[in-house]
């Protein structure tokens, strides 16, 4: 059954009554045009949209696009009632919308994050970064807590189960001293950079900047990519290098131990382990085996999440990712990209 086909038929009974309702800000490719093309529901949602209809329990009621054409043909797939030019259309409707999700560009984010309060939903599930300064950031997460709307950033790797499993390690006596990290990753200290820095702090209490390297631009003129290094409060280095996005798409992790390397490939969806043994060439030496890999979940994280927001709304359970964590993530990138700035003085 293909996407399209369960949505035809949710719609068609009146199943909705009891859903919580969503409206979705933002018709581009994470709100839902992503999943137009996912050719069964045994498929993980990659979107937004794709998420909520899988979930089963929320009620996509209304969007929010611009783009006339862009918006009919969302509304259309997913068979949306309601549809908006501008977020400032919808009046007098506080309360209307349980969860409202924000997918427009980051540009966009504070003014539309602003306009959303007076709507009065009960949570937010926003793209990250929050918005493109670290006082607007302040600014949105002070008024949504004054306003008891709860705020949920996509830092998707705070859902990983792996990733989760793999902090918990880290805390525990299995996996001895851990020596090092290094890091690769590509398109932005902000658009991908907070990623990176959001991971680190999900990993360890406490990290600080040491370094910066020099930047590439490979994103954008405000946002490249900036190489640097950092400690954690135990004086474990971490060494985070760039790629070119114009190459490839990169977001890697090496976690050096005492006795294994363990390797998070291809943005998550992969990880490998090898272990110290004997060599098999030098006597007294020893050497890393080729390990083993497995695959992860992580494309079946916007289940997760969906199922976080639903329980945040329903039984007030903690959110994974929170505008405070965000905010946490974009303070160090704003210094990393601040100090990248100066030396090019």
């Amino acid at each position: 059954m293909t996407l399209r086909t369960l949505v035809n038929n949710m719609y068609k009974n009146n199943f909705n009554k009891n859903k919580m309702n969503v409206l979705i800000v933002g018709c581009g490719e994470i709100a839902g045009r992503l999943d137009i093309n996912n050719s069964s529901m045994l498929d993980p949602p990659l979107t937004h949209a794709g998420a909520f209809i899988k979930d089963g329990r929320f009620y996509i009621k209304g969007c929010v696009e611009p783009d006339k054409q862009k918006r009919q043909e969302f509304m259309k797939f997913w068979e949306i009632p309601d549809g908006y030019d501008d977020i400032k259309e919808i009046k007098n409707v506080a309360g209307k919308f349980d969860v409202i999700s924000v997918c427009t560009l980051t540009s966009f984010h504070f003014e539309v994050l602003l306009g959303i309060i007076d709507l009065e939903p009960k949570l937010v599930f926003a793209e990250k970064p929050l918005t493109n300064s670290i006082d607007k950031t302040q600014i949105i997460v002070d008024k949504f807590k004054n306003a008891n709307i709860k705020l949920v950033v996509n830092h998707t790797r705070r859902w990983n189960k792996d990733i989760i499993k793999f902090k918990t390690e880290l805390r525990s006596d299995k996996r001895r001293s851990l020596r090092s990290i290094n890091g690769l990753y590509n398109k932005g200290i902000l658009n991908n950079g907070t990623h990176v820095v959001d991971l680190l702090y999900m990993l360890f209490d406490n990290i600080k900047l040491i370094s910066i390297g020099n930047p590439i631009y490979d994103y954008s003129p405000d946002d490249p990519s900036i190489p640097f290094h950092l400690e954690t409060s135990d004086n474990v280095p971490i060494n985070i290098n760039c790629g070119n996005a114009n190459d490839y798409s990169l977001f890697e992790f090496q976690f050096v131990f005492s006795n294994s390397i363990i390797c998070m490939e291809n943005g998550g969806e992969s990880w490998r382990e090898r272990k110290v043994e004997p060599s098999k060439i030098y006597n007294r030496f020893k050497t890393l085996g080729n390990g083993s890999i497995w695959k992860s979940d992580s494309l079946k994280v916007y289940e997760d999440i969906i199922n976080n927001i639903h329980d945040s709304i329903k039984f007030n359970s903690s959110i994974n990712s929170s505008g405070q964590t965000a905010m946490l993530s974009q303070k160090l990138c704003n210094k990393i990209l601040e100090k990248a700035k100066i030396n090019s003085i």
